[in-house]
């Protein structure tokens, strides 16, 4: 209990541009043999049930790289677009 985690999508949940996985989500107890209870770490994401087959361990470097996709960060030092 406690980690944070990432729900895989579901096919009929996804379209082409959509992310893989959405979180990141904190894990907050066991509902049966499998399925666990999470707890959307950010606002916009709802608490959820979710069996253990579509989840992923959260890594901080997959934040640092969504968050430098979305904010079109990059390489040079000076904040300028080449």
């Amino acid at each position: 209990m406690g980690d944070l985690v990432v729900l895989k999508r579901v096919a009929n949940d996804r379209h082409k541009l959509s992310p893989p996985c959405k979180g990141p989500y904190e894990v907050v107890g066991k509902k049966s043999p499998g399925r666990y209870l999470l707890k959307g770490v950010s606002p916009l994401l709802r608490d959820t049930a979710a069996a253990g087959e579509h989840l992923k361990k959260w890594y901080e470097w997959y934040r640092e790289l969504c968050d430098a996709m979305i904010n079109g960060d990059n390489d040079d030092e000076t904040g300028e677009d080449s």
